[in-house]
């Protein structure tokens, strides 16, 4: 039990020993621990390992006050820290560590990349550098023979590889490129990236990896470089590299317009829709003069948005203007739809605006607000309200199927082919093209008047295509419902008002294309919207007699009945029951 404990003393006391090398442990006859030696690194500097420190004139140093000023800043040079006196090494160790990383700047020996060895220039061949001195720690002698056996044996290969550097960097800018110009181009177009099956037996790969399958077929260096001989690691055709050449791309494209704006104020145009992955998608358009004076709107950014709230947007328009430092001070405009998270006068989006930059006037677009006026005066007038749900109903009667619809195309290229035999209408590039009928949304009043264009003009292709639904359809409810659908485009009063909305919503499709230029200004759109009020009353004043004319002519036409106008007509009503009596 005694020799166990005094085994067990011996070992803890060679532990807590300092470490002595081997040439000290033979002057002093000390047998070496049984604990393994640290060996230096093979890149450390030797000869300034071995290199005996002055422990008296680092005393003289101390004493003056200037001992830390007088230790090595490089690593690489320094003497190691167990050679300096024990009674200075924790306050040299701190110093060390309040000097932080030090960058080594090596003039006479530029790295070589291989592993971090150092190399010398020996006339105009590079060889690394065999010995660096003697060490008299055990192990390393034998570690340094390794080590110079491996750098023999590729050394011969360094000067080779130097020389191929510059073939490898053309081959791999080839290659970068040649993804480039596919990224360019798919995003000008609009194009999706990514296929379905992109595995090498896929028949379609996806837009991006068929199109470089294309600039090959064109090109024998493009076909050896990217796709024949390129490493698996070096194609430049993942879907990360084409998200970081997209991220580049847009970061280039958001540079050049933050350096047309510059120091001058500008007007932020926002707006949110739900896109097909249903997020919500808050699109931030810039407008500003440039220097040449001209008036500029440009697609900045597109941020996905969890919420919706005023709060919510600002924040998230603050932060893309700050990322591209454009201070919300010079902000001199905000235009957005009528919503109330929007234009809410005490909490919506301009309101917040408004309470950092006194200056941001908000402006609802214009565009909207006129088709908004026009919407609600038209559902305000019942026979208004029942012709556009009627319109709609026929549309739908006609365009529900592809089969009708090539019908309905078919009858209209018999009707052309009538009216240039009878010489009604001309022929022409670009006249007299086959299209179909147009649905209306609410959203676009335009949408509007393109569908009663489009109706007048394919007039009788849609009544034979009813006429014909109407009798062939097995379906008593098809049939039923292309029955009313015609019966209802041969009535005066649908034709009368489907004239009659042709010619007020001709005089206001104009002013909404004009509301929607880019380079519209308030005091031309105010102009644009007194004119249209003229135009309006001078069709009402006067524009009487040319559209009864015209009503008259598609009538007699198209064989529908026209009542006589100049027979009285009464509202009084007979019959009426006791609730509406009383």
């Amino acid at each position: 039990m005694e020799r166990k404990v005094k085994k067990k003393s011996v070992t803890l006391d060679h532990f807590y020993k300092k470490r002595a090398c081997e040439s000290e442990r033979d002057e002093q006859g000390m047998t070496p621990p049984s604990q393994p030696i640290k060996v230096p690194r093979i890149e450390e500097d030797i000869t300034h390992m071995t290199q005996p420190v002055d422990v008296q004139r680092i005393e003289e140093l101390h004493n003056a006050g200037d001992f830390l000023n007088s230790l090595e800043r490089d690593p690489g040079k320094r003497s190691p820290i167990w050679t300096f006196p024990a009674n200075h090494v924790d306050e040299i160790r701190r110093a060390y560590l309040n000097w932080g990383p030090y960058q080594i700047h090596l003039e006479e020996y530029p790295l070589s990349g291989f592993r971090g060895w150092k190399r010398v220039r020996d006339g105009k061949n590079c060889a690394f550098l065999k010995h660096i001195g003697k060490d008299p720690c055990s192990h390393h002698n034998n570690a340094v023979k390794a080590c110079n056996d491996l750098l023999n044996q590729r050394a011969h290969i360094r000067h080779g590889f130097q020389k191929q550097s510059s073939s490898q960097i053309m081959n791999n800018r080839l290659r970068l490129k040649a993804s480039i110009d596919v990224v360019r181009w798919l995003t000008l177009q609009a194009c999706a990236f990514r296929g379905h099956d992109e595995k090498v037996i896929s028949k379609n790969q996806g837009n991006f990896l068929e199109l470089l399958k294309l600039l090959a077929s064109y090109n024998d260096e493009v076909a050896q470089v990217v796709l024949n001989n390129a490493p698996k690691n070096g194609k430049y055709t993942c879907h990360q590299v084409q998200k970081e050449l997209l991220a580049i791309l847009s970061s280039r494209v958001k540079k050049h317009i933050r350096e047309e704006i510059g120091d001058s104020k500008f007007c932020i145009i926002v707006d949110e829709a739900r896109d097909e992955s249903q997020k919500e998608q808050m699109a931030l358009v810039l407008r500003f003069v440039d220097k040449d004076g001209l008036i500029q709107e440009r697609f900045f950014d597109m941020r996905c948005v969890t919420s919706t709230t005023s709060l919510s947007l600002k924040e998230a328009v603050c932060d893309i203007l700050s990322r591209h430092n454009l201070d919300v001070s010079n902000l001199r405009g905000q235009g957005y739809d009528g919503a109330s998270n929007m234009r809410g006068e005490w909490n919506g989006l301009q309101a917040l605006f408004m309470k950092d930059c006194p200056y941001a006037y908000y402006i609802h677009c214009f565009a909207h607000r006129l088709q908004l006026a026009l919407v609600t005066a038209s559902r305000e007038v019942k026979p208004i309200h029942k012709f556009f749900e009627k319109l709609t109903f026929i549309v739908n009667a006609v365009c529900s199927s592809p089969k009708r619809h090539d019908e309905l195309q078919a009858a209209q290229l018999k009707e052309n082919e009538y009216l240039l035999e009878i010489e009604e209408i001309v022929p022409g590039k670009g006249a007299n093209q086959i299209g179909t009928v147009k649905r209306e949304t609410d959203t676009r009043w335009g949408s509007h008047f393109s569908s009663i264009c489009s109706l007048i003009r394919m007039y009788e292709a849609t009544c034979f295509v009813l006429k014909k639904i109407a009798k062939e359809a097995t379906n008593y409810s098809t049939s039923g419902n292309a029955d009313s659908a015609y019966n209802y485009l041969k009535s005066f009063d649908f034709i009368f008002i489907l004239h009659l909305m042709k010619e007020i919503m001709g005089i206001t499709d104009v002013l909404c294309q004009a509301l929607q230029l880019q380079a519209q200004d308030v005091v031309n759109a105010m102009f644009l919207v007194r004119n249209t009020k003229t135009l309006i009353q001078q069709l009402r004043e006067d524009g009487w007699d040319k559209l009864l004319a015209n009503v008259r002519y598609f009538c007699v036409r198209h064989a529908i009945e026209i009542p006589d106008l100049d027979d009285l007509h009464s509202t009084t009503r007979f019959g009426r029951s006791r609730l509406e009596e009383n």
